[in-house]
């Protein structure tokens, strides 16, 4: 007998276009001590059959707390207060838990972020996958093993019958995600929710992923809701987006008319800060503020302490009255007051639909929420020629692998293998490349937090190698670093304050009154306040935490920063934050960079010069300008074409990677990149080509350019 609430199957493509999920006014709350969490507060979406819909918004607006709501997975002491959630038909909240089991992974499946933590680490993968097909089916074993390896080749794994033998700490970030897609995808469900499936990933990585995702909603007309913060992402794969801010959706839209015409200033807010390849600026755009505390929202419109386009229009009425979403044409919806009309206001601006542009009921004013900022006439430094403040020459870093009952070096991992290059005084180089490439065992040893195998490093002139004792603990006031994961580089016990003054009482500052003074200037110079240095670090969110790992960098006046991956974690947003921090710093304090990062639209902004690392050796050196106009080396192009451009009427040709990168336990002979690049020759594999000059200063190493 069918349960009531299971119809038969029907198919995807007779039915495509029709809503398959419809959720309206849907309340998650958290009962916290401190008070009600509103993490969502109302949400009214709809997605169709076969469509891909991005949810788009800042971290903490909502989306991630959406998406569990609708599989039933919010954890105490979280709790759906209000609202329908209708999927093809069934309303989900209304259903017996053990259905809504069964309604996981057959009919709505996900992906979680972060795949390491979401596989089990003490079972194979192909075990894993199993499972999920043996849940609540009569399935056998060898059947679903065997359709564990074929889920594992349609999703792009190489060698699918021994990979799915691995263990998830033996598969990379790439390979990983693939097997949660792969799970995800195994009981042909109508609906995925991809929980920012990218964001931790390489951007040659994520290209694969997005396409696989693409290929496979493509097949078979399955829906899919993709929770991001990258907006170049949801413009290259989405249909309709949805943008979410403080539990609310405050637009939505199909693709094309969305980054046409963004309406809500939130939505300009987040476009305008992307930084954009090819379009450099001196200063990026930002949101001014931030997402405001869900205990403490305020009256009226969520966004208006942070619109300029409120001051602009003098509106009154979004302190006073929440707006709601309501269309504003076809297909189209904004919750704003510039558009809608209140008892105490007329809406000055008006969406025409035709032209996909907004005009002004009485006058044409553009509306903004960005700070706009003049560009800052300070390049003539690091435009003149200065001398090179850093020089490190052949640096190799191997790390012994031991094995056997007496713990011999069987064999060694080349972290890095003969990298060569220069940073001259209030100099930026940017290195980029993968992850497993090296990059930060470069940075690291640079600043002998790691000893190098050989080579030579030079700071100031002088072989800092030779350096020990009193010599050493002196280099560390002239070298700093940005951690990657400012949380993890905090003591979690430590007011914010007394992990900024450490380094100033190590080096001998003793008066505890001199040290809060040069620690409040800090926190000022970062854009925080003075009694944030008596809070601890689980009370900043992301972007603050930065702040505080920058403002502790800062302490010890150094003249030289390697910045390890500072923004790859944080929103849009609060990376132009960030960067545009790090830059008005560089003027101030004369500082220079090394500037590690796997964006490089990101490094395009912030760099004078750019090295592109590949496992452990650079493959091309060259001028930002020269490296972005003409790059010369195969990797080098194929990270740039796999970067996402928030234009979805951009097309251009990609040179899409196809596997990771090998390990540097065994790398390949001759080319290192040749297991990979699109034009390999035979004589790639045999012989390692010479790193040499092309042109002025725009050095690679490549048969292709012999």
């Amino acid at each position: 007998m069918m349960n009531k609430y299971r119809p038969g199957k029907q198919s995807g493509k007779e039915t495509a276009g029709d809503p398959l999920l419809e959720i309206h006014d849907l309340k998650t709350y958290f009962f916290s001590e401190e008070g009600v969490v509103k993490a969502v507060d109302g949400v009214d979406l709809i997605v169709n059959r076969g469509e891909v819909l991005g949810l788009v918004g800042e971290s903490g607006c909502g989306k991630s707390v959406t998406s569990l709501s609708i599989l039933r997975l919010v954890d105490h002491p979280g709790k759906v207060v209000g609202g329908t959630i209708i999927f093809d038909g069934i309303p989900l909240r209304e259903i017996p838990e053990a259905e809504m089991v069964r309604m996981r992974g057959e009919r709505i499946s996900m992906i979680f972020q972060q795949p390491q933590a979401s596989l089990d680490p003490i079972y194979k993968v192909g075990k894993q996958i199993s499972e999920a097909l043996q849940a609540n089916t009569s399935l056998g074993r060898q059947v679903s093993w065997d359709r564990s390896v074929e889920l594992l080749k349609s999703v792009g794994i190489p060698d699918p019958e021994r990979r799915a033998h691995a263990y998830p700490h033996e598969l990379s970030g790439g390979m990983a995600q693939r097997v949660m897609i792969a799970m995800a995808m195994a009981r042909e469900p109508y609906l995925i929710i991809a929980d920012e499936p990218t964001t931790a990933l390489d951007v040659t990585i994520q290209a694969q992923i997005l396409d696989l995702i693409r290929r496979l909603q493509s097949e078979r007309n399955t829906a899919t809701i993709l929770v991001t913060h990258n907006l170049g992402v949801v413009a290259g794969i989405a249909e309709r987006v949805a943008v979410m801010y403080a539990g609310n959706i405050v637009e939505e839209a199909g693709v094309d008319a969305l980054f046409a015409a963004p309406l809500h200033p939130y939505t300009q807010g987040l476009i305008e800060s992307v930084p954009v390849l090819g379009e450099v600026q001196k200063r990026l755009n930002v949101i001014p503020g931030t997402v405001p505390n869900p205990i403490d929202l305020p009256p009226g419109c969520k966004f208006a302490p942070r619109c300029q386009a409120r001051q602009d229009y003098g509106l009154s009425v979004c302190a006073d009255l929440e707006p709601r979403l309501e269309p504003v044409g076809l297909n189209r919806k904004v919750r704003c007051w510039l558009y809608h009309h209140s008892p105490q206001h007329e809406a000055p601006l008006v969406y025409d639909q035709t032209t996909m542009a907004v005009k002004a009921r009485s006058a044409d004013i553009r509306v903004n929420a960005v700070e706009s900022h003049p560009p800052r006439q300070t390049d003539k430094l690091r435009n003149q020629e200065r001398p090179n403040l850093l020089e490190v020459n052949n640096l190799v870093k191997y790390f012994p692998v031991r094995g056997g009952l007496l713990r011999r070096v069987q064999a060694h991992v080349r972290a890095v293998d003969g990298v060569t290059f220069a940073i001259k005084e209030g100099e930026t180089i940017g290195l980029v490349g993968e992850s497993g490439c090296g990059k930060t065992t470069v940075g690291r040893t640079v600043l002998r937090l790691i000893e190098p195998t050989s080579g030579e490093i030079n700071f100031e002139g002088e072989d800092i190698l030779q350096f020990n004792g009193g010599r050493l603990k002196e280099l560390r006031r002239h070298m700093q670093i940005i951690f990657q994961d400012p949380y993890s580089s905090l003591n979690s016990r430590m007011p914010v304050g007394e992990s900024i003054a450490e380094g100033l009482l190590i080096h001998g500052m003793r008066d505890a009154a001199e040290r809060e003074e040069v620690v409040v200037d800090l926190l000022l110079r970062v854009g925080l306040e003075a009694y944030h240095a008596r809070r601890f670090p689980h009370e900043f969110s992301g972007g603050q935490r930065q702040r505080i790992g920058i403002a502790r960098a800062l302490a010890l006046k150094p003249k030289f920063i390697v910045c390890d991956e500072p923004v790859s974690a944080l929103d849009v947003s609060i990376q132009s934050h960030v960067l545009n921090l790090l830059d008005e710093l560089q003027d101030d304090f004369d500082l220079a960079y090394l500037f590690i990062a796997h964006d490089l639209s990101v490094v395009e902004h912030v760099s004078n010069r750019v090295a592109v690392m590949y496992l452990g050796k650079i493959v091309e050196l060259a001028s930002r300008d020269d490296l972005y106009r003409n790059p010369l080396h195969p990797y080098t192009q194929a990270l740039m074409s796999a970067i996402p451009i928030p234009d979805p009427t951009s097309r251009r040709e990609r040179l899409i990677l196809q596997g990771g990168v090998p390990s540097p336990l065994t790398p390949p002979s001759g080319c290192r990149f040749h297991t990979r690049c699109p034009y390999v020759m035979a004589h790639c594999k045999q012989e390692e080509p010479p790193f040499k000059e092309y042109e002025s200063g725009h050095q690679a190493a490549c048969w292709l350019l012999e």
